[in-house]
């Protein structure tokens, strides 16, 4: 059954978007999904992703708000970002022109429905969908469909050619049937435009067709079709590509300007002074020599001394006394982990003293080879909003032992080298990348196999947040520039561990953004699928946080909904990018913005 996802902009298309909803889900044969919430909370992401993935056609009603004027923490519209993710996916699009906007750069060349003088009938995208599905019932609407393009300046030129040619014909029309009446009553047959199904498929703007659409009659009629005049369009390919050479050309200014700079100082720290005055070194073996040989001499005089007389000495033979000597033992050497790991046994202080002891955290890598750092024992409230349902009624969360967890995400050369397994390629390639594209089920099945696991929720937002329980890894004030948030398709996840300024307190990287990370725990049992959570057999995990009422269960069961964290590249928003915002996905899914780390028990 083909599944049609709706993107819109609640501000001024809800209505339409609502109309569309039923009236797609009335037809045999198709359903329709469309984002219900009045505002997007934590779980929005995870919601639509899904939708994304799992849907067969996406229809986008465009309307101002979607190039809404941007603020200072929302720079696009859901509606853009959408798009993005939609292309990233190869999903195809139709657009809806329902108020009149600019259209989307990403759709720029995709033909689409205007609806502009009927912006409350959803029959004529209804239609459409019938037609892309083979489920067409009822004749074709009489639809314009339009293309964006730039008229050139002889286009008052033009029209004028058009308006005396349609003179000219309205005049035959008169005229001709006077003077020779028709023998026989035309059939006029309706020309059928087709609309572009691939929403990646740029129409030829070079060639466009003028199509007139006539109802049939019997009344005798001539049709004059106008002779399509070539439109010339900017050359896309040619324009992209001047840019990248400026970039490339900046670049490399930029390149040589620091290797003057560092060559600068590198001759400034390296200069040697013309003179010096030699110092003397004492010869220890030549004074000891001369030490010998005065003592021999003093000998030899001695020696051949001659005396008239002497008395025997008796000879007195030794008697040797064993003595004991002491051996030396050397002290131990501290071992720096152990010491560590005794610190965090035992420490209950605030985030900024584990940092003093530890400026760069405690790092560690085991037999697998990926760095992990520690993170000592203590006590903190997990949730940080009680504005979001999934968030209210925080409980304390006292952890008695320290654990270990990845110091990045999960890396693609790390991945590859350990021999992780996933069915979906990554969208974004690069070995210092986190992998993505992949399913709770791999996720788990990676970490096992490095004789780690995936967190608990609990883990990953202590090790976010800390004892002070700050909003952000790096504190309780948003910084832009401290995640990888906000981006395009064209830039996507980041090197994981690249930005030094949004490391947590115990030194993780990238606990916010780049990617949403999978953790064990389960956000709540979805039987039928749709996220209500309140069918027969279905129940929400909300807190109190209790590890031993079943959501930190371990199984194969793909209606146990698993939390995600931290948000990701394609986030705007930054209540996704707080530490103790949750997510959530099906565990047999996963976009290009899902990735993972792993933990491990001290």
């Amino acid at each position: 059954m083909p599944h049609i996802f709706i993107s819109y902009a609640k501000k001024d298309t809800r209505a339409l978007a609502q109309a569309l909803f039923a009236a797609l889900n009335d037809v045999a044969g198709i359903s329709a999904w469309m984002d219900m919430s009045l505002e997007a909370d934590s779980s929005w992401a995870g919601q639509i992703q899904h939708e994304i993935d799992r849907c067969d056609y996406v229809v986008v009603l465009l309307s101002p708000d979607v190039n809404r004027a941007v603020t200072a923490t929302q720079r696009r519209s859901f509606v853009l970002n959408e798009i993005d993710y939609v292309q990233q996916e190869n999903k195809p699009i139709l657009p809806v022109m329902v108020q009149q906007t600019k259209m989307p750069v990403q759709l720029a060349g995709v033909q689409y429905i205007d609806l502009t003088q009927r912006s409350n009938d959803p029959d004529p995208v209804v239609e459409r969908v019938r037609r892309r599905f083979s489920l067409a019932s009822t004749p074709e609407p009489v639809i314009a469909l339009k293309e964006e393009r730039q008229l050139p300046s002889r286009t008052p030129l033009l029209m004028g050619v058009v308006g005396v040619l349609g003179l000219i014909a309205i005049v035959a029309l008169i005229v001709l049937p006077a003077l020779n009446p028709p023998a026989l009553t035309p059939t006029v047959t309706t020309p059928n435009p087709t609309l572009t199904e691939n929403a990646f498929a740029v129409a030829d703007l070079g060639s466009p067709t003028l199509v007139q659409t006539f109802e049939p009659t019997t009344t005798p009629s001539a049709t004059f079709t106008p002779a399509p005049t070539d439109t010339p369009t900017p050359n896309e390919t040619q324009r992209e590509g001047t840019l990248q050479a400026v970039m490339q050309n900046l670049q490399t200014e930029q390149a040589l300007l620091q290797a003057t700079a560092d060559r600068a100082t590198s001759q400034a720290l390296t200069a040697t002074a013309d003179t010096w005055t030699d110092t003397p070194t004492p010869d220890d073996r030549a004074t000891a020599a001369a030490l010998l040989t005065a003592t021999a001499a003093q000998m030899a005089v001695h020696q051949t001394a001659t005396a008239d007389t002497w008395t025997d000495t008796p000879t007195v033979t030794p008697t040797f006394t064993p003595t004991t000597s002491p051996t030396n033992t050397p002290a131990a050497t501290p071992d720096p982990l152990q010491a560590a790991l005794d610190t965090a046994r035992t420490f209950s202080g605030s985030n900024a003293e584990w940092q003093a002891l530890h400026p760069d955290g405690v790092q560690h890598t085991f037999d697998d080879g990926v760095p992990m750092v520690l993170v000592p024992a203590g006590s903190f409230t997990i949730g940080a909003n009680p504005q979001q349902d999934d968030e209210r009624n925080g409980s304390l969360i006292r952890f008695d032992e320290p654990f270990w967890i990845d110091q990045t995400e999960v890396t693609q050369a790390d991945f590859e080298r350990l021999g992780g397994v996933k069915a979906n390629a990554n969208g974004f390639d690069g070995e210092q990348r986190p992998v993505e594209r992949i399913t709770w089920f791999e996720a788990r099945d990676f970490c096992a196999l490095r004789g780690a696991r995936l967190p608990t929720e609990a883990e990953w937002e202590y090790a976010a947040r800390g004892p002070d329980e700050w909003d952000y890894p790096w504190g309780d004030t948003w910084n832009t520039s401290n995640a990888v948030w906000n981006r395009s398709t064209s830039q996507g996840t980041a090197n994981a561990g690249t930005i030094e300024a949004g490391r947590s307190w115990v030194g993780a990287f990238d606990l916010s953004g780049n990617v949403w990370e999978w953790v064990n725990t389960v956000y709540g049992i979805d039987v039928n699928g749709n996220y209500n959570f309140t069918d027969s057999g279905e129940r929400l995990f909300l807190y109190p946080y209790d590890a031993n009422d079943g959501r930190e269960i371990d199984n194969n069961d793909s209606t146990y909904v698993r939390v995600l964290r931290g948000g990701s590249w394609y986030n705007l928003n930054t209540v996704d990018l707080r530490a103790g915002g949750r997510g959530w996905y099906y565990p047999d899914g996963g976009g290009s913005g899902v990735g993972f780390r792993c933990a491990r028990s001290s």
